[in-house]
């Protein structure tokens, strides 16, 4: 029995339809990727703060638009900064080991860092701009920990995205890939973040961050107003700063109209009783 073969016509048709099916999907990819503006806020050899502008991914050629800029001062930063916090995922501890208690996102030098240049980003940034971070720690020979993610503010609301967070990376092309995109997850997370009182946590894939890598990224939303208010009346569980400080805060509070006179008096009488 004879066997019958393709002609080279098929063939070459079969061939161009394949040719099409790659560059259509390549074409697709590239076209889900965002186009990414930076500008420097501050820069180091192993972190920085940028501001980031993302277009054309998922945004129907729309810009975002945030409320930016936000006036807020380093010590207020530092007051929201503490009330970050994350637990290692118990499905990485050994059988009968204890989840060890939620703790600070980020040690107090990285604290400084943030709070320094995130109240120097957001008095800059433009409504189209997120506010993004990067720092590294080495943890042993040829391997880093990379925390990436970024802050955007929507109404009364500050978001923050976290993409990595102490990610071991050994390979540099993964490294360089985070740095020019902070974020882009490079794996599945080792870590929870834990919302506080003023907080809500939600899982997403948003529609404005890279698409391509299919990943779901932890956004906390954080009601900054009530958090500061709380912070500096003494009513929240994480307050610190000296009397004079928050002070300082409360009136800035008040003279942004973030809170009223009323609330403002009351809470200045019960600091002042502490003096």
């Amino acid at each position: 029995m004879s066997m019958s073969y393709p002609s080279c016509e098929a063939r070459w048709l079969v061939a161009v339809s394949l040719a099409t099916v790659v560059l259509g999907t390549i074409a697709l990819s590239s076209c889900s990727r965002p186009y990414l503006f930076m500008r420097t806020i501050n820069e180091e050899e192993s972190r920085y703060v940028r501001f980031q502008a993302r277009y054309g991914a998922g945004q129907d050629g729309v810009a975002l638009k945030f409320a930016h800029p936000v006036a807020l001062g380093e010590s207020e930063w530092a007051h929201l900064l503490d009330n970050i916090f994350i637990q290692e995922q118990k499905r990485l501890l050994a059988h009968g080991v204890a989840q060890p208690a939620p703790r600070s996102a980020f040690d107090e030098d990285e604290k400084r860092y943030l709070a320094k240049h995130l109240a120097e980003g957001f008095q800059k940034a433009r409504p189209d701009e997120w506010v993004v971070f990067y720092l590294s720690h080495p943890r042993e020979p040829g391997v880093v920990e990379i925390d990436s993610g970024g802050f955007f503010v929507e109404g009364e609301r500050l978001h923050l995205i976290v993409a990595n967070y102490r990610q071991p990376v050994s390979m540099a092309f993964i490294r360089e890939q985070i740095w020019n995109d902070p974020l882009r997850p490079a794996g599945d997370s080792f870590y929870d973040v834990i919302p506080q009182d003023n907080q809500t946590l939600q899982t997403v894939r948003r529609k404005d961050l890279t698409q391509s890598l299919l990943k779901q990224v932890p956004e906390l939303s954080i009601d900054y107003s009530a958090q500061l208010n709380d912070d500096v009346s003494g009513e929240g569980e994480a307050v610190g700063g000296s009397i004079e400080e928050r002070l300082r805060i409360l009136k800035r509070l008040r003279d942004r109209g973030l809170i009223s006179e009323e609330q403002f008096r009351m809470r200045q009488e019960r600091l002042l009783e502490r003096l």
